[in-house]
């Protein structure tokens, strides 16, 4: 139970708009774009889901969040992910890395 209430965990889980294609291997190359009017690419998004801090959470920085959504557009067959809602830890709020990421599927095949 301790490594659960320590553990930085998607307070949403993931959510399918599309479905994908294949995964891919763990550790797969994945783009990373800050939410922003325009992506460089064409893209569809496949599903989102959050990082929130639900609270006693300590291993919870940036890194063990963009890994666990790394991880997550792998296994759903993702190009990219767009972190939207990005909260960094703060003195006077949670001491955790919090955002959303879309899963983005590349359409412009001919310009990858």
């Amino acid at each position: 139970m301790i490594i659960f209430i320590c553990s930085c965990s998607a307070s949403t889980p993931y959510v399918a708009y599309q479905s994908s294609g294949s995964s891919k291997p763990e550790g797969c190359n994945i783009d990373v774009y800050i939410d922003g009017p325009e992506l460089p690419r064409k893209t569809i998004v496949l599903g989102e889901m959050q990082i929130r801090d639900v609270g006693f959470n300590t291993n919870c920085g940036a890194d063990v969040a963009l890994k666990e959504f790394k991880s997550k557009a792998c296994s759903v067959g993702a190009d990219a992910i767009q972190l939207f809602n990005v909260r960094l830890p703060s003195l006077t709020g949670s001491k955790c890395y919090q955002a959303g990421a879309r899963f983005l599927m590349y359409t412009d095949v001919a310009n990858k």
